[in-house]
């Protein structure tokens, strides 16, 4: 999950830092990457202490960002090959009801005035 930039929090023109948290509950965290075209491009994030295999690892990215309306994404793949997925795949596998487990895909919208909102 991307904990900065998140809602409450704003975003500057130029260059940002994304950063969070990865997590699994199967495997050790193989890779992070985020999206900033609601999922279809993705980029490979820098993962803290990547010599150390660990179920639980921090990440971060560096953007540029322009001032334009953004989708921000990140998703984790784990050495068992387990892609997290996106909030639709999620849902159609588990159904609506899963809150507890939910572990698809979180999007934060970035508007123009730098603000970021939760978004589906």
């Amino acid at each position: 999950i991307i904990l900065k930039p998140s809602p409450g929090l704003k975003v500057k023109l130029g260059k940002n830092i994304i950063s969070g948290l990865a997590w699994s509950g199967t495997s050790t965290i193989k890779n992070v990457q985020v999206s900033f075209s609601s999922g279809l491009i993705w980029y490979d994030c820098k993962l803290n202490e990547e010599h150390i295999k660990s179920s639980f690892k921090r990440f971060v990215y560096e953007f540029d960002w322009n001032g334009e309306e953004i989708i921000v994404q990140s998703r984790c793949l784990d050495h068992n090959g387990y892609l997290q997925p996106s909030r639709k795949e999620f849902l159609k596998k588990m159904g609506s009801n899963a809150k507890y487990h939910f572990n698809a895909i979180t999007s934060w919208k970035i508007n123009k005035d730098g603000s970021v909102n939760h978004v589906y």
